[in-house]
């Protein structure tokens, strides 16, 4: 700091372009909070502003507090003392149009389970054929309500077969 005409040390008076002054240590860096008032509100209002003054802010709003939700934005609102219907409506079009919000937010949860399961006989029912020969299929047909599983051999796969032998063929063994 010498080069620019500061000098100082802990047992002399700073010297600032010649004259001296005298050094003032401070313990804390919160020497002025007794002078701060309690409570502090926001005394702004939104009333005079336009629709694209508002709409400014609400962005502005909405980035500085690192793309938060509507919901939480508009609790910060409340607790400011700021319950304009206007601005909470702006603020949910803000964070709808987000660019960056549509393209990171959370994919919609999936269901865990796959279809609804069966509160009757004959409700839901699984089909299977398996092919065992040649011209030898094996038709396995299973009630999901009551695990009833009924099985029969056809001689082709053609639907019109298949759905015969679906309708005709009554069941020969149960598995359990």
């Amino acid at each position: 700091m010498e080069p620019v005409g500061i000098s100082s040390n802990k047992l002399n008076p700073v010297n600032i372009f010649g004259p001296r002054m005298k050094r003032r240590v401070f313990q804390s860096v919160f020497h002025f909070q007794k002078e701060c008032p309690d409570n502090v509100h926001v005394t702004e209002s939104t009333e005079g502003l336009d629709d694209k003054e508002r709409k400014k802010r609400s962005v502005k709003l909405h980035f500085q507090f690192g793309h938060g939700s509507a919901e939480i934005l508009r609790q910060l609102l409340k607790s400011a003392h700021i319950n304009s219907p206007n601005i909470f409506h702006l603020l949910q079009e803000v964070v709808k149009d987000c660019e960056s919000c549509n393209k990171h937010k959370k994919p919609p949860a999936r269901l865990a389970v796959g279809l609804p399961r069966a509160s009757d006989f004959n409700d839901v029912v699984a089909v299977d054929l398996h092919k065992l020969d040649n011209n030898f299929y094996y038709l396995h047909i299973i009630d999901k309500f009551s695990q009833f599983s009924a099985g029969c051999i056809v001689d082709n796969e053609r639907p019109k077969t298949i759905v015969g032998s679906f309708i005709k063929q009554k069941p020969s063994f149960v598995v359990s």
